[in-house]
Formats: structure tokens, C-alpha cells, sequence
């Protein structure tokens, strides 16, 4: 996820819709480059997949039928409480676990923020598989990721090893990339000055709240990578 996306979608003034948006923390980049995704979209039937405290879906709500997918267990620091939002549909599950709970074929679109990176690295094909059930054929999928990146191109293979897991499922037969995977090898990962990224005031904050990745926050940087596919009919 570059400055040049990010930027971008500011200069577009997408993000006015969305109520109090503040742009100085990852999170917030995350949502600008998710949202650009989807701002326009109308009478569709969209889901956010992990919301937390989602602060797209009141937007994307006005004109599409909107859910969230969210057991508010506190997953990653997450809210134990739903968000108020009327009209908003809640799955109380987790994708990778959704059968028998949400119908298949029920999403035009399922997005997410800040999530897949909580989802155990075993558990990553059957989250990917239940992200495929959910879609109707030709659905849209965005997906948000946390991650330390090193500035060297040898100093990413704990980072490697999960995003390769990413970039096995999701090179199979049930999803196309909208545009090329911005990743293929783990020099791939290794820090650029032109990556958007989390402040070093945010991050300290981050220290307080989270003091165990300290030591890791001290010498990598917090990025995003973006995922986007569509679902193969």
C-alpha cells in the first residue's frame, strides 16, 4: 500500500462521506484504500468481514444492504461491543466457520480491515474457502493486512513465511486477482520510502496499549498490503 494510493483517495475527496474520519493512523489509511474500493457502489449486498468498530459500514450503508460478520470477542486489542447501526444485519461467527449460520451466495462484496493477520496460519484455507461460499459468482473482495516490514530484503522471513500462506490460497482456482498481487517473493516485502505507513507518534501509542511488538516496532516499519480479487464464476 503506497503514499500514492493514499494519497489519492484524499485528493478525490472520497472519504467526506465517512463520518469523522481522521487521517493519521494505519488503520484510517486502511480505510481510504478499502473504501476507494467501494464508495461508489449502490443496491449491493456488502459485508465486513471482523468490523470491530467499523467506521465504513454506516457509510456504505446508505445505499447498500450492509452486514457485519463479528463475534466482539476482543480478537487483537477489537471492541466487545457491536457498533450502532441501523439497518445493519450482525452474523455472530467467524468467517472460516460461517456454515450453517450465513447462507452461500449471500455477498456482492466482503471487505476487511486490520483482520486476516489475527487468523492463524493453519486456519488460512478454510477462511479463504468460507470467503468463497459467501460471494455470489463474480463477487468483489477486499482485504486490509497488518504487517512489520523490515528494511531489509533478507529480513522479512517470519513475514514471508505467513504472506506466501496468503499468496498459495489465494493463487488456486477459486478467486482472480483484480490487477497483479503486489507480492511474489519475500524481497517483495522489504521496506520502501514509498509505502504508506503507520506515524511514529501512533506507534508509541501502540507501545502502550501493546508493549509485547515493542522491541519489533523499534527497528520495522507498520505498513498494509492490499488484497483485492474477485470471485471465479
Amino acid at each position: 500500500m503506497t503514499k500514492e494510493q493514499y494519497w489519492k483517495v484524499l485528493d478525490e475527496g472520497v472519504m467526506q462521506d465517512v463520518h469523522e474520519y481522521k487521517p493519521w493512523h494505519l488503520k484510517n489509511i486502511q480505510d481510504a484504500i478499502a473504501f476507494s474500493w467501494l464508495f461508489d457502489k449502490e443496491d449491493l449486498s456488502i459485508a465486513e468481514v471482523g468490523a470491530g468498530d467499523s467506521r465504513l459500514v454506516p457509510a456504505l450503508s446508505k445505499k447498500n444492504k450492509c452486514a457485519v460478520i463479528d463475534e466482539y470477542k476482543g480478537v487483537g486489542n477489537g471492541p466487545k461491543k457491536k457498533i450502532n447501526a441501523p439497518g445493519v444485519d450482525f452474523f455472530d461467527c467467524m468467517v472460516g466457520s460461517s456454515q450453517g449460520v450465513i447462507a452461500s451466495g449471500l455477498f456482492d462484496v466482503l471487505f476487511s480491515v486490520s483482520v486476516i493477520e489475527h487468523v492463524p496460519t493453519r486456519r488460512l484455507g478454510g477462511f479463504f474457502a468460507d470467503c468463497h461460499r459467501l460471494l455470489k459468482p463474480g463477487g468483489l473482495m477486499v482485504h486490509l493486512i497488518d504487517a512489520y516490514v523490515s528494511d531489509k530484503d533478507d529480513g522479512n522471513c517470519e513475514l514471508w513465511k505467513v504472506v506466501s500462506e496468503y499468496i498459495k490460497c489465494l493463487n488456486g482456482p477459486l478467486f482472480s486477482p483484480v490487477g497483479e498481487l503486489p507480492i511474489s517473493r519475500e524481497s517483495d516485502l522489504a521496506f520502501r520510502t514509498s509505502y504508506a505507513t503507520n506515524p511514529d507518534s501512533m506507534m508509541r501509542r501502540w507501545n502502550l496499549s501493546s508493549p509485547a511488538l515493542t522491541e519489533k516496532r523499534k527497528v520495522f516499519q507498520s505498513c498494509a498490503i492490499e488484497f483485492v480479487l474477485k470471485k471465479n464464476s
